[in-house]
């Protein structure tokens, strides 16, 4: 569905834009990347584009926080990479049951999606300051770590191998 969409957009549309974007919030460096689904240049207008398959009610209800903070992130991006001053985004729901496709447009500030931004980032914060402790210091700790006792138990061992299969 998203290929034929990005097809019909028609020559200007850049489908699958890799984008990057590494920022200091705080103490971290966020290092946040991923693919828009569209970019178009027209007119000295940048047009970043998102496409989200939907069914059901949902293709009738308002966009979805998740969906905008991912469409805010690409167009944060693409104004911080090319020094933009606004962009227009468009968030796009097709119904795969029926094919209709569904709009949301905006225009965006650069200065608003630098603060939405920094918002998405405050609130992945805790998470953040958390899988730093872990990788600089509960893993590293680990190394040294004995088994504080002589042997397994019956079962351990196989509750051991299904758990690393898991992870």
């Amino acid at each position: 569905i998203h290929t034929a969409l990005q097809k019909a957009r028609g020559v200007m549309y850049k489908a699958e834009v890799p984008l990057m974007n590494t920022s200091l919030h705080g103490e971290l460096y966020y290092c946040v990347s991923g693919r828009a689904d569209g970019v178009t240049e027209e007119g000295g207008e940048t047009l970043v584009e998102e496409i989200k398959s939907v069914s059901g009610y949902e293709f009738i209800l308002p966009p979805d926080r998740t969906h905008m903070a991912q469409l805010i992130c690409y167009a944060h991006f693409l104004c911080a990479e090319r020094e933009l001053e606004s962009i227009k985004t468009r968030l796009t729901y097709i119904d795969i049951d029926s094919g209709k496709e569904r709009n949301f447009d905006k225009v965006y500030t650069a200065d608003i999606l630098r603060l939405e931004y920094t918002r998405l980032l405050e609130r992945i914060e805790p998470w953040a300051l958390l899988e730093k402790n872990r990788s600089e210091e509960l893993l590293p700790s680990l190394k040294n770590a004995v088994f504080p006792y002589s042997g397994l138990r019956d079962g351990q061992r196989d509750l051991i191998g299904e758990a690393y299969s898991a992870m």
